[in-house]
């Protein structure tokens, strides 16, 4: 398609006088042309954008429709063209949102107007990391799955922050964000409880052969009356008190969002008994007698019990601030190093700096015992 060919459409009377059906035909022939045209320098775009801004006020909804489904995939169609087919279609937006090859500011501004739109944009890999982060601290269903599932979305950025953050309540965007390639073992133990047996197992041994983990980050073990005070708050039902105890053990500085009882968080239980140092027949008074819910259950029961021997000490810790995100307060070489940070989500930067520090790394790349 030539600028010669667009100068001789100028000519052609489109005003009042023009029939509809004129418009709608040479409209639609001008956007394959357009499309087919084997060269679209920035002289002919700018032609075909006036053109077409021209005809697209004064054509009915179908062509438009038309139109836009044969401009959309085209990376040389002007933004403005595709800014006012997405203000003047509605109903084509998501579409638009998963097929236009790049999109101008003012139309993704569109797009994020509508909750659908924005599930749609979510999926887009083109974005930038500011839009990414707007989409994210919506708090979305569907667009945090879309979030989940984009490879663009860096591990590192404020929006899988976010994203991470919901996980740990949120199953179903958990296990979305368990089918990336690109997560941390800091990553997966935060996610730990939504995965399956087999996950989990991979997690563990993940995160003891990582230079992120150090097996010497163990809790001293409670003392006799911590213990008794625990035992009796599961006797008695007091869960509350049990979580209180438990906090305590584990040295946590926060109020720790334990909620045994919630489903899908019961291995929490035994991964925190495990942290805090507490013995096996602890452990085990502690699953018969807390609440109904888990000690007239024999198999929930016996799964604790077998959690609670599979894991090392170091490991539950570990799992239990990530699941948590929360902070043990452990000293050790006359400084307090925490593997996770409380304020948000894992500080990769210090544990780094902490794995540089290990003076023998292919003792880490063992299974804690």
């Amino acid at each position: 398609m030539s600028t010669s060919a667009h100068t001789t459409l100028w000519e052609m009377p489109l005003g009042a006088r023009e029939p509809a059906a004129l418009r709608s035909a040479l409209l639609r022939a001008q956007a394959e042309l357009f499309v087919g045209a084997p060269a679209r320098d920035r002289e002919v775009q700018r032609s075909f954008e006036a053109l077409a801004l021209g005809l697209l006020q004064r054509v009915d909804r179908d062509t438009a429709q038309a139109v836009l489904h044969t401009l959309a995939a085209c990376s040389d169609t002007p933004e403005t063209v595709v800014d006012y087919l997405i203000q003047a279609l509605p109903g084509e937006r998501s579409w638009v949102a998963r097929t236009a090859p790049k999109l101008s500011n003012a139309g993704v501004a569109l797009l994020m107007s509508s909750s659908v739109d924005r599930a749609a944009l979510a999926e887009r890999t083109d974005l930038s990391e500011a839009v990414y982060e707007q989409l994210a601290i919506l708090a979305e269903p569907q667009v945090d799955l879309a979030l989940a599932a984009n490879a663009a979305i860096d591990p590192e950025s404020p929006a899988f922050r976010h994203l991470l953050g919901r996980a740990r309540a949120d199953d179903r965007l958990a296990a979305a964000i368990l089918r990336r390639d690109d997560l941390t073992p800091v990553d997966e133990a935060a996610l730990y409880l939504a995965a399956d047996g087999a996950r989990q197992t991979e997690i563990r041994t993940r995160l003891a052969s990582s230079a992120l983990f150090e097996r010497s980050r163990t809790l001293p073990r409670p003392e006799p009356t911590a213990i008794e005070a625990l035992v009796l708050a599961a006797v008695e039902g007091a869960m509350d008190t049990v979580e209180a105890e438990l906090a305590r053990a584990c040295r946590f500085a926060y109020p720790a969002p334990w909620r045994f009882l919630e489903p899908g968080r019961g291995d929490l239980l035994p991964l925190g008994l495990r942290a805090g140092g507490f013995d096996e027949d602890c452990a085990t008074r502690v699953f018969l007698t807390i609440h109904p819910a888990i000690s007239h259950s024999v198999p929930l029961v016996f799964g604790m019990v077998r959690t609670f021997r599979s894991v090392a000490r170091p490991i539950a810790l570990a799992l239990v601030e990530a699941i948590l995100n929360l902070t043990a307060d452990i000293e050790r070489r006359g400084q307090h190093q925490p593997l996770f940070d409380p304020s948000g989500v894992p500080e990769r930067a210090g544990a780094l700096d902490t794995a540089r520090r290990l003076e023998n790394p292919a003792a880490e790349r063992r299974v804690a015992r």
